[in-house]
C-alpha cells in the first residue's frame, strides 16, 4: 500500500510544469552546405554560458538540406541560451582562426550578433515552455 501511495504522489508532482517537457524546434534557414552536422549547445545559467564543457545539454543533428528544423524532445521547461554551429568537416570541434574567431558557421538564440564582445546569457536566453520553437540564423 505504501508504494502505491508514493506512486500517486510522484504522478501528481510530475503534472506540474517544472517537470514538464515538450517538443522544442530550432529552425536553421541558411545552411550553405548540406554536409556535416549541426551541434546545438544548451546552457541553463549565466555562470556556465559560453564555457566549453559546462553545457546543460548537447545535441548533434545530421545536415541534409540547406534549411532544416531540429526537434529536441527531452528539454525541461526553463530558461535556456542556445549556441549552434555547423560542423562542416564533422570533427566534433568548432574550427577557429588564430584570434579564436570561429571559421565554421555559428549562431546564437535570439539571433544575437556579436560586435565587440561575446553575448551574455540574457542576450540569448529564451523560455522553453512559453515558446515551442525558435529560428537561429548562422553567421
Amino acid at each position: 500500500m505504501g508504494n502505491i501511495k508514493y506512486l500517486y504522489i510522484l504522478m501528481f508532482l510530475s503534472s506540474f510544469s517544472v517537470f514538464s517537457q515538450q517538443a522544442f524546434t530550432i529552425s536553421v534557414p541558411n545552411i550553405k552546405k548540406s554536409v556535416g552536422e549541426i551541434q546545438v549547445s544548451v546552457f541553463d545559467t549565466n555562470e556556465s554560458f559560453l564555457k566549453e564543457g559546462k553545457e546543460f545539454r548537447i545535441y548533434r543533428f545530421k545536415v541534409t538540406s540547406q534549411s532544416q528544423k531540429f526537434t529536441i524532445k527531452d528539454l525541461p521547461n526553463a530558461e535556456y541560451a542556445f549556441i549552434i554551429y555547423h560542423d562542416i568537416n564533422n570533427n566534433k570541434d568548432i574550427d577557429k582562426n588564430f584570434f579564436g574567431i570561429p571559421k565554421e558557421p555559428y549562431g546564437f538564440s535570439k539571433n544575437f550578433k556579436p560586435r565587440f564582445s561575446s553575448p551574455d546569457f540574457q542576450d540569448c536566453s529564451v523560455s522553453v515552455g512559453n515558446t515551442d520553437s525558435i529560428t537561429i540564423n548562422l553567421l
